[in-house]
């Protein structure tokens, strides 16, 4: 099996599962190795590399429903959802009813799942590792994602999700395109040097105000209370001056503008800020271009 037919057998597992339509079609981090994947890649180190490149070509999503947070002890937790229009909307039905039961859970009261999200989208880092926080969470990201998927239909078409992965993993490149053999350079030395470049480009600067608050709320609460704010030079200044700078974090912000940007026609006061926010996520997948080009010179693929 090629490496391209098994990441294709990677989608088309995570499909399985999230075609059922239940609460437990939602493959997580801690367990999906072990459970759909194991006999597909050979360790889990592997699968979440493949795993990050499959949603960067938009073959799969990755929804956060735990931060991870070092002093609490709390590891974060992930899940896969397949960028199919009808099983995105088969599954946001299901986390809608989860919600709505997590809520009244919470404050033995009934609401509908999307007034839920409407009110509680800026507390959501408050709930963090709890089953409301989760099912917030995954509520919040199914409803962006069938948003983004319809407004940027062009990236979610095979060609364009084909051509992507093939340029993210030259592995894939090589079943078909064999180079040289360079197993006679050494390459430790050089490996090194990329790996301390890699450390200090994804270095956070945590001095100040700004790092005692991610602390506090973390990066994710705050960029989405600037970008409700439309502060997209805030958002530009803290990452050109390393404020933000790991590429899940970057991620989370170009993401989000993707998502924004398919609202200019229902928020006026959005499209004018429409050259401030493409600026500002075009910075945010630069950034992520580098930290992606150093992890490969770094031999970290």
């Amino acid at each position: 099996m090629t490496l391209l037919e098994r990441l294709m057998a990677m989608v088309e597992r995570i499909r399985a599962v999230n075609d059922e339509g239940k609460r437990t079609s939602f493959p997580q981090s801690e367990t999906i190795y072990r459970k759909t994947l194991n006999d597909l890649v050979e360790n889990e180190e592997k699968m979440r590399y493949y795993l990050r490149m499959l949603a960067e070509a938009h073959y799969i999503f990755i929804i956060r429903l735990v931060e991870p947070d070092d002093r609490l002890l709390i590891h974060g937790l992930e899940t896969y959802v397949v960028s199919d229009i009808p099983i995105l909307m088969k599954l946001k039905e299901v986390a809608y009813s989860e919600l709505e039961l997590a809520y009244e859970g919470q404050y033995y009261k009934r609401k509908q799942a999307t007034q839920v999200v409407r009110e509680m989208i800026g507390t959501a880092r408050q709930f963090n590792n709890t089953p409301l926080g989760k099912s917030l969470n995954l509520a919040m990201m199914l409803q962006q994602f069938e948003q983004f998927m319809a407004t940027r239909f062009v990236e979610f078409s095979d060609t364009w999700k084909s051509e992507k992965l093939r340029e993210l993993i030259p592995e894939i490149l090589k079943e078909v395109q064999p180079i040289r053999d360079q197993s006679d350079v050494s390459t430790q030395p050089r490996r090194a040097v990329d790996s301390e470049h890699l450390t200090k480009i994804e270095e956070m600067d945590r001095s100040g105000k700004w790092g005692e608050a991610v602390q506090k709320f973390g990066v994710e609460f705050l960029v989405r209370v600037h970008l409700r704010k439309y502060e997209f030079a805030r958002v530009k200044q803290l990452i050109k001056q390393h404020k933000i700078a790991t590429e899940k974090d970057l991620r989370f912000i170009r993401d989000s503008l993707r998502v924004m940007e398919g609202r200019f026609e229902q928020d006026p006061e959005l499209k004018n800020h429409a050259e401030a926010l493409v600026d500002l996520r075009r910075l945010a997948q630069l950034r992520m271009n580098q930290i992606v080009l150093a992890r490969k010179e770094a031999g970290l693929n």
